[in-house]
């Protein structure tokens, strides 16, 4: 569940720049982002197989599970116009931006990888780490963005222009690892679990 709330605010101006008619409009959006993500978590029973190898089965006992985040991002904007003449415009934007993660990444399940096979003297030992499919707590990548633009207009029908476009992109996503408490065993006890988290390098 995501629940996404944005203010803007926009102001428009005209003046001068170096005797030319010069225009546009500057602002700022805000927005906040929570999201909400739930699902089922069974208690775990380990058994030591015959074999020596290990195998993990549910209690059959499920408690629910929620995982959330919330991000605030602050989007300023600027927009300009120069009029060199009567034909020409000479533009200019700049703006920050944000990209969020894919909904698919935004999960609660987890995927639970066993150590070798052996008997082990507590259920915690018996895995060898456990590995998030999604993190809802992933915050959105940053960017910012330019571009200048040059229009001709020769007549009324026609338009001859040319642009440059500049990003700036920001951050991506790295593992980290966060403590999760689960019930192994019969026992409560915490364990690393292995999530994707948003970095600004």
């Amino acid at each position: 569940e995501e629940r996404t709330l944005a203010a803007y605010a926009m102001a428009n101006f005209e003046t001068e720049l170096f005797a030319l008619p010069f225009s546009g409009n500057f602002g700022l959006r805000v927005v906040n982002t929570d999201v909400t993500s739930r699902g089922l978590r069974s208690g775990i029973d380990v058994i030591n197989n015959i074999d020596g190898t290990v195998s993990l089965v549910s209690t059959g006992t499920f408690e629910t599970e929620t995982f959330g985040g919330s991000s605030t991002a602050w989007l300023p904007s600027f927009n300009g116009t120069l009029a060199l003449n009567d034909d020409t415009l000479l533009r200019v934007g700049v703006f920050r931006a944000l990209s969020r993660p894919d909904p698919s990444a935004l999960g609660a399940g987890r995927t639970i990888a066993l150590a070798g096979g052996g008997s082990y003297a507590t259920g915690e030992e018996a895995i060898s780490g456990i590995t998030a499919n999604g993190n809802p707590a992933a915050e959105p990548l940053m960017s910012w963005n330019a571009d200048v633009s040059y229009e001709y207009y020769p007549n009324a029908d026609s338009m001859f222009s040319g642009a440059i476009y500049y990003k700036q992109f920001t951050g991506g996503f790295v593992p980290s690892v966060v403590n999760e408490t689960y019930e192994i065993d019969g026992n409560t006890v915490v364990v690393p679990v292995i999530v994707d988290t948003a970095t600004s390098d």
